[in-house]
């Protein structure tokens, strides 16, 4: 097996060990680095949900974790209870958070509570203009499942 048809295989996968970087050290390390990283990023979707409002209400149906714009969990949000994201200096508020952006995310598979419905995957809310804007940060694979649930009719023709 020849050292392209070895990493060909691994890039199949997008975990990342170091075992392999080691392995593939210099040139073909990088680019495979790469190749896995791009794979992974382009399957997460961002869907401007509420954009440039004065506040946005968020929520989570299961326990959920605040992050900060540098990805560190600062908090912990209680289930099924709303909560305003509101502009704040140069960022965003959420209780006591302030940040340039937080993201909220659902622990166990839970959908979050974004103005006024229900979402799969986080939410973002960042700074726009003089309000905020939430974005829905979803799988691609749980985006289409969604979608295509609400535009396909079970009594359609296989062919439409």
């Amino acid at each position: 097996m020849t050292v392209y048809e070895d990493v060909k295989s691994q890039a199949k996968t997008t975990e990342i060990s170091r075992l392999t970087l080691v392995k593939y050290s210099g040139l073909t390390g990088l680019i495979w680095l790469i190749f896995c990283l791009s794979a992974q990023a382009a399957q997460d979707l961002r869907i401007a949900i509420k954009k440039g409002v004065s506040a946005v209400q968020i929520g989570s149906s299961t326990p959920a974790i605040v992050r900060d714009a540098g990805g560190r969990a600062i908090g912990n949000l209680a289930p099924l209870d709303g909560f305003t994201v509101k502009p704040r200096g140069s960022g965003v508020n959420l209780n006591q958070w302030n940040s340039s952006h937080l993201i909220i995310e659902p622990k166990d598979d839970g959908v979050v509570w974004i103005g006024d419905r229900w979402y799969r995957g986080k939410v973002r809310v960042i700074r726009q203009g003089k309000g905020v804007t939430a974005l829905n940060l979803v799988d691609v694979e749980q985006y289409l499942y969604s979608v295509v649930g609400a535009e396909a009719y079970p009594t359609w023709a296989p062919r439409a």
